[in-house]
Parts: C-alpha cells; structure tokens; sequence
C-alpha cells in the first residue's frame, strides 16, 4: 500500500509521466510498408476463398494458382524502388 501511494505521489508530482514520444520515419515506413501487405495479402484471401466457391472441380487449382499470383506480385511490389521511394516521400510529407 505504502509502495502504491508513493507511486501515485510520484505521477502527481511529474503531471502523469507527461512526456512527448517521436517516432523515426524508417519506423513508421516499415509499419506502413506491414500494413499495406497485410491489407493485400487479405485482399487475395477472399479472392481465393471467391475462386473455391465457383467450381468444386477446379476450385484447389485455381485457387492456388490465384495466391500463386498474388504472392509473386506482393514479391514484386516489396522490391520495387520506386513503391519504396514513394512511401518514403509520402512519410516525409505527412508525417
């Protein structure tokens, strides 16, 4: 109890830890960059998921010839320069 209330005294006399955090523009690179394939890679699960419903017969083989797809996009997009220069940019001016 005693611990707690020097705790509590502690934050009354800081203002509650009143402090200003600042991330990095590489960080909130990378976490867009994350987002932004997450959001793909969904996008190409529900295509997927669309291809097994159309015909049972071919629905495996087509289905993964459609994730096939999208990951040797997803691929593509991740190396790209110019998709990596223009989060860069848009990080920059936004952020």
């Amino acid at each position: 109890m005693i611990a707690n209330l020097l705790f509590l005294w502690g934050l009354v006399r800081s203002q509650f830890l009143d402090v200003d955090v600042y991330l990095s523009r590489t960080t909130i690179q990378y976490s867009l960059t994350t987002i932004l394939a997450s959001i793909y890679l969904i996008i190409i699960g529900i295509l997927a998921y669309l291809a097994r419903s159309f015909d049972q017969q071919w629905s495996l083989p087509i289905a993964a010839l459609v994730v096939l797809f999208a990951l040797a996009g997803l691929a593509i997009l991740l190396m790209s320069d110019r998709l990596h220069e223009r989060i860069r940019r848009f990080v920059t001016r936004h952020f």
